[in-house]
């Protein structure tokens, strides 16, 4: 069940590999049928999904639940919850102390921007690109990504460094400029 794991996402789920029967021999055949039922989040579940895989090739824990059916739980339950706008609890946390910050009105707004995306490797972050966005918004955007903006000016994002796409530490400061439409 661990090849389910979300990054960000406690998984909740059952793995199950079975025999199918030979209808002409009688008894059970070689084949199986793999399969993992899990729901996401854990503690707040939001999906509910069954991954099937009838007659998987190869021979004993190649043909498991928790070796063919988990990992493609976890691509679907991943892509998901990204639609869902499930956001990842380490940066559901960044977001709601970011949210009562800025204050009322913002909780709406935060809950119908994407789920940032999962850092390339442990402990770093891709810079999420704000070009055009409002203060607010290039805020919720950066503290998605687990990272501390540092806004200067008013009205749209125009330009901003680290560029976006960067990989960066997690934690690490952005400094974005805004300035007035036209």
């Amino acid at each position: 069940g661990t090849r389910a794991a979300l990054l960000g996402h406690r998984v909740a789920g059952k793995t199950g590999t079975a025999q199918k029967v030979d209808p002409i021999r009688g008894g059970y055949s070689d084949k199986r049928l793999a399969s993992f039922l899990g729901f996401a989040p854990a503690d707040a579940p939001r999906i509910a999904i069954l991954v099937v895989v009838d007659e998987p090739e190869g021979k004993g824990a190649e043909v498991a639940g928790g070796t063919v059916a988990a990992p493609a739980w976890g691509a679907i339950a991943h892509e998901a919850l990204r639609q869902l706008d499930v956001m990842p609890e380490q940066v559901r946390e960044t977001a709601s102390l970011l949210v009562s910050s800025m204050g009322s009105g913002a909780a709406d707004e935060a809950a119908q921007e994407p789920a940032a995306e999962p850092p390339i490797q442990p402990g770093r972050a891709r810079v999420p690109d704000v070009s055009g966005l409002g203060a607010r918004s290039a805020m919720r955007r950066l503290a998605q990504s687990s990272l501390e903006p540092e806004l200067r000016g008013s009205g749209r994002a125009v330009a901003q460094s680290p560029r976006a796409g960067a990989i960066v530490k997690r934690g690490a400061r952005v400094k974005v400029t805004l300035a007035p439409p036209g």
